[in-house]
């Protein structure tokens, strides 16, 4: 039996992907462009403002297993799931990127490399978000209990709240936290620690508790949040472009981006609500939506072969952030969205075939 996808939900859940490829599409552009120019202050504007997709991806997450937290729930069946579909097209392309970039160059060719690129993510960036999410998966009956119990708006609150400073304590700040402890070492994880990212993974299970109540809420609240989205990114773009233009050192950054991240997730969810129904009914992105955790994995590696294939030709800016994007998005979204249609296609096939020989 399928399960329907919420037309709102998918919407989100295709933003946040299109937002992760223009992350790392842009980047080298961010980096190479010249600091005092228009151009860069409008690139880094968009780029940072793509930032929220991780927190994005792991609200959603908390929103759909507390949908579900009633259901009966098998945990060993459950984790299973979640390593086939999940982390083993992880660790296969943990070992795509690990040969490819080996190759290459990038990387050191040895067996230690790879193992610690699959347990902590480090192979290619964007790879830390799967080792993140499997810890919530691990701890999944935690998380049911919790959601069963965000009803009311005082436990809601208070949840929060607690979430929030364990995030600080024990995920933003835990390397400086046992630093305290032990000197002669610095955790480098922090940003791949569950708890970095509490505050939005249970604000999801909130929402995913009460969900038609702040469905029908965010329907009407597009306005204020707008309003409020708005403020959020202006200051984030402005503290942002000072930080990173080396006008001015603002230490406290990560506090206003956090605001920003809060208020986009919000923003984003009131237009996937408003709007999701309309672009799911486009076929194409139903396809992309069900390849985008695919999409994730693999977008990088084209953003690789293009740099290998324009290296010898010496092209500007321009020319190399427009190639980049024609890969990032055009190129991987082709891809992975026609294995996907292909997969759909074939999987009731071969349902029926061995439902028939059974």
């Amino acid at each position: 039996m399928v399960k329907k996808r919420l037309d709102e939900l998918s919407a989100m859940n295709i933003l946040l992907c299109f937002l992760v490829i223009f992350i790392h599409a842009a980047s080298a552009t961010v980096a190479a462009a010249d600091k005092n120019s228009l151009q860069y202050g409008l690139l880094l504007t968009v780029w940072r403002c793509c930032s929220f997709a991780v927190q994005g991806f792991i609200f959603l997450s908390g929103v759909k297993l507390a949908m579900s937290a009633d259901k009966p729930f098998c945990y060993p069946k459950y984790l299973i799931s979640r390593i086939l579909r999940v982390w083993i097209p992880y660790a296969i392309a943990c070992v795509v990127y690990y040969l490819y970039l080996s190759r290459i160059g990038y990387i050191a060719s040895d067996i230690t490399t790879l193992v610690r690129g699959i347990l902590a993510g480090e192979l290619v960036g964007h790879l830390y978000f799967v080792v993140v999410i499997m810890q919530f998966y691990l701890l999944a009956p935690l998380w049911r209990i919790i959601a069963r119990r965000l009803e009311r708006a005082e436990v809601i609150i208070a949840a929060l709240i607690v979430a929030y400073f364990a995030g600080q304590l024990l995920g933003y700040n835990l390397a400086d936290l046992l630093y305290v402890f032990n000197k002669s070492y610095i955790f480098p994880y922090g940003d791949r620690i569950f708890t970095t990212y509490l505050p939005y993974f249970i604000a999801g299970l909130a929402v995913g508790r009460n969900y038609e109540y702040i469905k029908s809420t965010a329907m009407r609240s597009l306005l204020p949040l707008g309003i409020i989205f708005t403020a959020a990114v202006s200051m984030d773009a402005l503290l942002g472009y000072m930080h990173f233009s080396g006008k001015q050192s603002i230490y406290w950054l990560e506090t206003a981006h956090t605001f920003y991240v809060i208020a986009a997730i919000a923003f984003v969810y009131s237009l996937a609500v408003r709007f999701g129904s309309v672009v799911m009914k486009i076929p194409t992105f139903k396809y992309i939506d069900r390849a985008s955790y695919s999409i994730y994995l693999w977008h990088p590696l084209a953003l690789y072969i293009c740099d290998r294939l324009i290296l010898p030709y010496s092209l500007s800016l321009t020319p190399t952030f427009l190639l980049r994007m024609l890969f990032g998005y055009v190129v991987t979204i082709a891809v992975c969205a026609a294995v996907a249609f292909v997969t759909g296609r074939l999987k009731p096939l071969i349902a029926q075939r061995f439902g028939k020989q059974s």
